[in-house]
């Protein structure tokens, strides 16, 4: 009865005060109580011995009392495990309740004993040292886990003479055993995952399913659980229970934290069973972090964590509860629910997916995470969804037809204060959230649709976030890859100057995605000159001088595609002093850089501004240089380059043929790579301009053979340029000869017939000039050229065309009456006296130039043919007098003395003074013979201005001897103004 007593005491005690339990345990009250409850002896020994008796007294009584104390009675028994119970409500004695060895005595008591009440209270001892992890281990290493599953064997959490508590403390301790990764094959082995599938997918108490569904979790790391899982059902168990949650009553399962200087908080239910998360303290790796009981609620984070009190606790407060709504319970089991589907996800080969997904995962995941206030959930949730879309494009696609697209940009557009904030958990669900749009961004439609929900400003707004620039710049990097508009809607948001500051990052990653993104917007002429405006065009400058080599190749593509056609960006490249690294890049043993510095530099050559810099940078010798490579791109790219550097600048062309580059022109003319013998040609026809040097140089290398092959094999480019270089090298008498040997004349009189407009006129310039040879001349005539001349004459379609066939019909003519014998009976004066006849063309006429250059020619061409007689009668009557007269007076003052400007161009009002000049030695010879005399004086009288008033009669007979000159030198003058032919 005494030992009863003091048992009940230390009971009555432990329920006072946390600080008498501490003393009841600093006292070795634990191992006493584990000695009573299990009826052994020890404590009679240790009780004292009474002075007022005579010690034979005492000796006489003393085996009495012993023996009498040596089998406590059951009452204090159930006594002693009550204050057992009670101690361990402190989660700070589980240390020494488990060294008094309370864990080895509930075993084997639990094992034997069927007093419900000694049952019950062991199992709610075991329960409150749940989330002690030495605790745990000893009770699955002294075999309880047979006894857990006993325990849940009835559905409906009542076992039949333990009465309620027992399923809970045994879930409950199922639960914490899973957290620990060493006592999972036991749980697994013993054949609980088979229970907990059940618990969770049939008990009626959602707080049981919690657990369960916690449980399952866990033990899902396992591939003999996750195989367990599918061949139960428990894949579309668990998934069943999502969301099922959706309003704001009270559950059975409290929310309740201690102040932080009391050291704990715990989650309990309000059947009074209860498990302690970790407390502060020294042996604090002991006890499980209960982590997954953080929650968002009422707008308040609340944490069931040590290191942080929930915000309605303060230090030195009371135990504070705060019960959970359903909807929050709904909260934590989705967390469960969806971290197992996390993990069953991650199962090699993905094998379990199609299981996930037939339960139809997909679509309560996504409103999980659209739906939950939850921030631990949501990552979760974002997590399953990548793993379960990773390497399937129908799942990707799935999961953005469920809405997860506007969830995620909603998600990332609410959190980027809290991210600003430092909020951990802010932090890990926008990496989440950032990584899964990265892996739906790889699908056409999922960026489709990402741009239309908005998704475009707010992932620039969350480049600002440093964790997640690398994710982010990849995705709008192949966002700006597909359409225009996509690109227009970077633009709007602002995203340019966001994404030319990426280029300062430290981290390649981001530097080259960042490349990426401004080369694919750069492809859009109307947002190149953007990219200059923001000093894109420095910062793409100051990569060239990168360490990583992919860096400065990337910069240098960025910067190809930002020069096309933009002539303001091309001046920033050249004032931003990229010119020698260039250089130096096409000296590289590295092909990639070679060929991107060399794309560039032709680009830039397009510039007539760039050209100087060019030249004065030491590019030309690297690029002639290059026409050697065993790259034919690299050859085709140095041969534009330099085709443009020598197009317009003469200093330019002389340093290409100081570098030897005619002899390498020349031998691409035999390449099979169209584009690189287009690029030989046109380089060609440049050097070959006004240099009668390079022309022979040309024709010496063999240079026209080879033209006038590929007139008939080449690309109609490479006709047109060949053409073009026969044309200038033709301008030689040396060189026509060869033409006229090499085959060409039946080529291009083919091109008169049959090639395109441009290529009919070079075609035509050559022939003109063949036709000032007095040898080659009548190969060409013998070849059929006058009709075809004639037919370009009379369509007059193309000015320059027209000037070339007039010009060449004044070639033949001159000075050499068989010419024009043959001129004329091929029916040229017609065509010729219609051009005449046409006029003067007025100043806005297109082409203005080249028109007067054709009336000239033919003005030129009549001149010629009037050298004979019938010619001058057929002229005359063809009506060609009244048309010369009047290109004779344009412009003349009424005084005869300088003549007004007709044309602002320089070169159209030359020409006319030659139009001028030819049509007076025109009408000179035709007055040779009298009967047009008349006819010549009628029509400069017509058109001329009237006479000044009659001179003195002095000065009349001076001007009459100078009349007579003029007439008797008539044929002089014509022979003056047509001394030689024209060659173009």
């Amino acid at each position: 009865a005494t030992l009863r007593l003091c048992v009940s005491a230390c009971l009555r005690l432990s329920q006072l005060s946390p600080r008498l339990k501490l003393a009841i345990v600093e006292a070795g009250g634990p191992a006493y109580l584990v000695s009573i409850a299990s009826g052994q002896d020890s404590i009679a020994s240790s009780l004292p011995c009474t002075d007022d008796a005579p010690e034979a007294e005492q000796e006489s009584e003393q085996p009495a009392l012993r023996k009498s104390r040596t089998a406590p009675d059951v009452e204090t028994q159930e006594l002693a495990v009550f204050v057992l119970q009670s101690l361990s409500l402190s989660a700070e004695h589980a240390p020494a309740l488990l060294e008094a060895g309370t864990i080895q005595y509930a075993t084997s008591v639990l094992k034997e004993t069927s007093d419900p009440k000694i049952r019950k209270s062991l199992w709610g001892t075991l329960q409150n040292l749940a989330t002690h992890r030495p605790s745990l281990e000893a009770m699955v290493t002294l075999g309880m886990v047979p006894l857990f599953k006993h325990a849940l064997s009835f559905p409906r959490g009542w076992a039949a003479n333990d009465g309620s508590g027992t399923f809970e403390a045994a879930l409950t301790l199922t639960r914490n055993s899973s957290l620990v990764e060493s006592l999972r094959p036991a749980l697994i082995e013993g054949g609980l995952v088979e229970l907990l599938v059940d618990i969770a997918s049939i008990n009626e108490k959602p707080t049981n399913q919690l657990y369960a569904a916690q449980a399952l979790k866990e033990l899902s790391a396992s591939s003999e659980t996750q195989c367990l899982l599918e061949a139960s059902g428990g894949i579309s168990g668990l998934i069943s229970l999502l969301g099922r949650g959706d309003d704001d009553v009270c559950s059975d399962l409290d929310y309740r934290a201690r102040s932080p200087s009391r050291g704990r908080y715990t989650c309990s239910t309000t059947t009074g069973s209860s498990w302690f998360t970790s407390p502060d303290g020294d042996r604090q790796d002991d006890f499980l972090d209960d982590s997954v009981f953080r929650l968002q609620r009422r707008g308040k984070e609340v944490w069931a964590s040590p290191s942080k009190a929930p915000p309605e606790v303060r230090d030195g407060d009371e135990d504070s509860t705060f019960p959970l709504t359903k909807s929050e319970q709904q909260s934590l089991l989705d967390e469960a629910v969806v971290g197992a589907i996390w993990r069953l996800s991650l199962a090699d080969g993905g094998v379990y997916n199609a299981a996930i997904l037939s339960a139809g995962a997909i679509p309560k995941i996504v409103s999980t995470l659209t739906n939950s206030r939850n921030l631990p959930l949501k990552s979760v949730c974002a997590g399953a969804l990548l793993n379960l879309g990773y390497d399937s494009t129908q799942t990707k696609a799935s999961i953005a037809d469920a809405g997860a697209l506007a969830a995620l940009v909603q998600i990332l557009s609410e959190t980027s204060s809290a991210a600003k904030a430092g909020n951990d958990e802010v932090t890990r669900l926008r990496s989440f959230c950032v990584v899964l749009l990265k892996s739906l961004a790889r699908l056409r439609e999922c960026r489709e649709e990402l741009v239309d929900v908005g998704g475009v400003p707010v992932l620039l707004q969350t480049l600002r976030d440093e964790p997640l620039q690398e994710d982010i710049i990849w995705i709008i990097h192949n966002l700006t890859y597909d359409d225009e508009c996509y690109k227009g809607v970077v633009h709007a948001s602002n995203g340019i100057p966001t994404i030319i500051a990426l280029l300062k990052s430290k981290n390649k990653a981001i530097v080259k995605s960042a490349l990426g993104a401004l080369q694919n917007l750069a492809s859009s002429p109307k947002l190149r000159s953007v990219l200059g405006q923001h000093k894109g065009i420095a910062a793409l400058s100051s990569l060239l001088i990168s360490p990583d080599i992919e860096i400065v190749e990337n910069a240098i593509q960025v910067l190809c595609a930002a020069v096309v056609e933009c002539v303001a960006n091309k001046l920033l490249a050249r004032d931003a002093g990229i010119l020698p690294k260039l250089v130096k890049l096409l000296s590289s043993d590295r092909r990639p850089s070679q060929t991107a510095s060399a794309l560039l530099l032709q680009s830039l050559s397009e510039e007539t501004q760039v050209q100087d810099a060019l030249r004065d940078g030491g590019c030309i010798v690297p690029l002639v240089k290059l026409l050697s490579s065993e790259s034919e791109t690299l050859q085709e790219i140095a041969a534009a380059t330099l085709r443009n550097l020598a197009a317009t600048n003469k200093r330019n062309r002389m340093m290409v043929v100081e570098a030897g580059g005619i002899a390498y022109f020349v031998k691409m003319l035999a390449s099979s790579e169209k584009e690189l013998v287009e690029d030989a040609c046109g380089a060609l026809q440049s050097l070959a301009c006004d240099n009668d040097k390079n022309k022979q140089t040309i024709a010496t290398l063999g240079g026209i053979e080879a033209l006038a092959n590929l007139l008939e094999t080449g690309s109609p480019g490479v006709q047109l340029y060949a053409a073009g270089t026969l044309q200038s090298l033709a301008t030689l008498a040396q060189n026509q000869e060869l033409i006229a040997n090499s085959g060409a004349i039946a080529h291009l009189l083919t091109q008169l017939s049959s090639g395109t407009a441009l290529l009919q006129e070079r075609a035509a310039g050559v022939v003109q000039n063949l036709l000032s040879h007095h040898d080659c001349r009548w190969q060409v005539v013998k070849a059929g050229a006058l009709p075809l001349l004639l037919s370009i004459l009379e369509a007059d379609s193309d000015p320059k065309s027209t000037s070339h066939a007039a010009a060449a019909l004044r070639n033949l003519a001159f000075e050499d009456d068989e010419g024009v014998v043959a001129v004329v009976e091929a029916g040229a004066l017609p065509p010729l006296v219609a051009l005449v006849s046409r006029g003067l063309p007025s100043e806005d006429t297109p082409q203005l130039e080249a028109r007067l250059k054709a009336l000239e020619n033919a003005v030129a061409a009549l001149v010629n043919v009037a050298i004979l007689d019938y010619c001058k009668l057929a002229l005359a009557k063809l009506g060609v007098i009244d048309v010369l007269a009047k290109c004779e007076a344009v412009g003349m003052t009424t005084a005869g003395g300088p003549r007004a400007a007709t044309y602002d161009s320089k070169v159209a009002q030359m020409t006319l003074e030659s139009i001028r000049k030819f049509a007076t030695a025109t009408l000179q010879s035709l007055s040779l013979e009298e009967f047009n005399v008349e006819s010549i004086s009628k029509a400069r009288m017509k058109y001329q201005p009237p006479p000044p008033p009659e001179p003195e009669p002095e000065q009349q007979e001076e001007e009459e001897v100078v009349e007579e000159e003029a007439v008797g030198g008539a044929e002089s003058r014509r022979a003056e103004a047509s001394q030689t032919p024209l060659k173009v």
